[in-house]
C-alpha cells in the first residue's frame, strides 16, 4: 500500500494564489500514484462534489471516498495530467478555480478537455476543496 501524501504546508508568505495552484498539482500528482488518502486530503469533509461520470452529486467526503475507490481500478497503470488554461481567484478566505484538463494516454476511452471549476476556503491555516464541478469541455 502506497503511503498518502500529505498537502504541502507552505509558508505564510508564499501568495495564496501560488499555494492553490501548488495544492491542484498536488492533488494530480496523487492522483496519477493512484494515492486514494493523497487525493482525499485536499478535500473539505463538508464538501459539494458534481462530476461527469457517472452524473454525479455528492455531499461529503464519505461519498467522495466511494467514488474514487470505484475509479481507481480503472484509471491506466500510468498516467499524468495535462493542464491548460488555470485561473485562481482568491478573495478572503475564498478561491475559485477554473481550468481545463485530460489525460492524454486514454484520449480515445474519455471525452478529451474536461472543465473543472473549484471553490476552495481557507480555514485554519489550510486550503480545502469544499465544491468541485467537472464537465465535458
Amino acid at each position: 500500500m502506497m503511503a498518502a501524501t500529505v498537502p504541502l504546508r507552505l509558508a505564510a508568505t508564499v501568495p495564496p494564489d501560488v499555494r492553490i495552484q501548488r495544492l491542484i498539482e498536488e492533488k494530480d500528482r496523487a492522483l496519477c500514484a493512484k494515492d486514494l488518502e493523497g487525493v482525499l486530503a485536499h478535500y473539505d469533509a463538508d464538501l459539494v462534489f458534481l462530476d461527469l461520470k457517472p452524473r454525479v452529486r455528492i455531499k461529503g467526503s464519505r461519498g467522495l471516498r466511494r467514488v474514487w475507490q470505484a475509479c481507481m481500478p480503472h484509471l491506466p497503470a500510468s498516467f499524468h495530467i495535462e493542464t491548460r488554461d488555470l485561473i485562481v481567484t482568491v478573495a478572503g478566505e475564498l478561491a475559485v478555480t477554473h481550468r481545463l484538463f485530460r489525460v492524454p494516454e486514454v484520449v480515445g476511452e474519455q471525452p478529451g478537455w474536461i472543465r473543472e471549476i473549484a471553490v476552495f476556503r481557507h480555514a485554519e491555516g489550510e486550503w480545502r476543496i469544499v465544491h468541485e464541478h467537472c464537465s465535458i469541455a
